[in-house]
C-alpha cells in the first residue's frame, strides 16, 4: 500500500504515473489510482524479461524517476537506467545487499542505524519523516486521542493479506481475548483477502462475552484505526498507520526479520511484542495482553511520541519530494 501512497503523492503534484505490478494487483491499483497508467507482469515472466520490458518503456518515456519496492530487485535494476539519466529509488525495510541506486528509502523508525552498504553516489532517505501515507490517513488525522476504557475497549486485529499461518495465529488471539478479564466492547478482525474465517474462530466468537466481527478487508483502513482504542498487527506497514493515528498496538512477527525489528521497537517503547513463544502459551499471551491494556504510562508515552513526530508535518510528501530533487 505504500506504493499506492507514493502514486497519490506524484499524481497530486501533476506528475504522470506509470504503475507496473503483478496481474493480481491490477484491480487494487486501478481502484486506488484511477489516473495512473497500469501495466502488469505475467507470473511466468523471468526477472530478465521484466527488466527488459522496463528498459524499453523507459527509453520511450524518459521518466524522471523509477521506483522499485521490496527485496526482489537485484543490483541490476539499480544501474539499468544510468544511460537514460533516470533516477532510481529502491524502497525497502531491511538491507539485504549493496545498493547502487540513486536513492534508498526506508521509512521505518531507526532505519538510519541499519547496516546498509552503498555505492558512492547512493543517498539513504530514512525514518518516519518520509512515511508514505495514503490520502485517507491525512483526512482522518486526530487532534487528540486516548485509550477509552470506560465503555469497554474497541480492539482491531489485522495481520495483513492473510494466509494459513495467520489464520492459526488469529485463532489463538480470538481464544485469548474471550478469556481476558478486561472490559472489551468489540473485537474487529480483518482476516485478509487471502485469509479465512475458520470454524475455530467462529467457535470462539460464539462463546465471547463481547461482539466479534470478522471481515476479509476494509476499503477504509484509516476509519477502522481511528475508531479503535488498541490494535494487534504484524510487524509491517500497518504499524506506522497505527502510530500516525495514535492507536497503541501489540505487534507480532511473521518472519525472523520482523522478530528482530520488533524487539528493537519494544525497547523504544513504541509497541508491545508478542513472540512465537507467547503465541504457543495461552496464559503468557493473556497476561501480556492484560499488561499492555493496563499500562497507562506506555499508552501516554506512545501518544506523546506520535504527536512529537507528526504534529508539525503531517504531510510527509513535501520532505520526500524535496530530497528526491526531481
Amino acid at each position: 500500500m505504500r506504493m499506492i501512497a507514493l502514486g497519490e503523492m506524484f499524481l497530486a503534484q501533476k506528475y504522470v504515473v506509470h504503475f507496473y505490478c503483478s496481474s493480481k494487483g491490477v484491480k487494487n491499483v486501478k481502484s486506488k489510482l484511477p489516473d495512473a497508467f497500469i501495466y502488469y507482469s505475467l507470473e511466468t515472466n523471468s526477472q530478465e524479461d521484466d527488466l527488459l520490458f522496463l528498459q524499453s518503456k523507459a527509453k520511450e518515456m524518459l521518466p524522471k524517476l523509477i521506483v522499485f519496492d521490496g527485496d526482489a530487485f537485484t543490483q541490476a535494476y539499480d544501474v539499468a537506467f544510468k544511460e537514460l539519466k533516470t533516477k532510481v529509488l529502491i524502497v525497502n525495510d531491511i538491507p539485504t545487499r549493496k545498493y547502487m541506486s540513486d536513492f534508498v528509502l526506508n521509512q521505518n523508525h531507526g532505519a538510519e542505524s541499519f547496516n546498509y552498504q552503498f555505492g558512492k553516489n547512493t543517498k539513504l532517505l530514512s525514518g518516519l519523516k518520509y512515511l508514505l501515507l495514503r490520502d485517507e490517513f491525512r483526512t482522518h488525522y486526530p487532534s487528540k486521542k486516548g485509550v477509552n476504557k470506560s465503555n469497554g475497549l474497541k480492539v482491531l486485529v489485522s495481520l495483513g493479506g492473510g494466509s494459513k499461518a495467520t489464520n492459526t495465529i488469529l485463532e489463538k488471539i480470538c481464544a485469548a481475548f474471550t478469556l481476558l478479564e478486561c472490559k472489551i466492547s468489540s473485537l474487529n478482525v480483518l482476516v485478509g483477502k487471502m485469509g479465512e474465517v475458520t470454524q475455530t474462530m467462529r467457535k470462539h466468537a460464539k462463546s465471547s462475552p463481547f461482539e466479534v466481527i470478522f471481515r476479509t478487508h476494509t476499503d477504509d483502513m484509516a476509519k477502522e484505526i481511528i475508531s479503535s482504542d488498541i490494535a494487534i498487527t504484524s510487524g509491517g506497514y500497518t504499524m506506522w498507520e497505527l502510530f500516525y493515528l495514535k492507536t497503541p498496538f501489540i505487534a507480532l512477527a511473521l518472519n525472523s526479520r520482523q522478530a528482530k525489528y520488533l524487539s528493537y521497537l519494544k525497547q523504544e517503547k513504541l509497541c508491545e511484542y508478542i513472540t512465537s513463544e507467547d503465541l504457543n502459551d495461552q496464559q503468557k499471551l493473556i497476561q501480556k495482553m492484560i499488561n499492555f491494556i493496563q499500562d497507562e504510562k506506555r499508552h501516554q508515552y506512545f501518544l506523546m511520541e506520535s504527536e512529537k513526530i507528526f504534529q508539525h508535518n503531517r504531510d510527509r510528501r513535501s520532505q520526500l519530494l524535496t530530497d528526491l530533487q526531481l
